[in-house]
């Protein structure tokens, strides 16, 4: 089973669930990964992750998933790459950085 993050941290302190939804998000785009909000009717694959494609590394995350649940799987895929040259703020990279 996984484990459960805690998303809230001192990463809270940067507004709600939204707007660190959309840092993930962001951070993404910069990594040249694509996300994909799908219905997922498949209860046993769990809520999404990070796939590999032709190559090519995409995110498919189920859409009817809450905002905690995306975060948890951006979170999960995005600590897989190397970050150290791409500005995060402070809070967020920590987020990133814990194990």
């Amino acid at each position: 089973m996984k484990s459960t993050l805690d998303i809230r941290g001192s990463y809270g302190n940067l507004y709600g669930r939204s707007h660190r939804l959309s840092h993930l998000e962001g951070l993404a785009d910069k990594l040249g990964i694509p996300i994909r909000y799908e219905i997922i009717k498949d209860e046993l694959t769990g809520p999404g992750g990070l796939c590999r494609i032709e190559g090519k590394y995409i995110l498919i995350i189920h859409s009817r998933a809450t905002v905690k649940e995306k975060m948890q799987i951006m979170i999960e895929a995005l600590r897989r790459f190397d970050l150290g040259d791409i500005y995060l703020k402070p809070a967020l990279r920590e987020l990133l950085e814990e194990k």
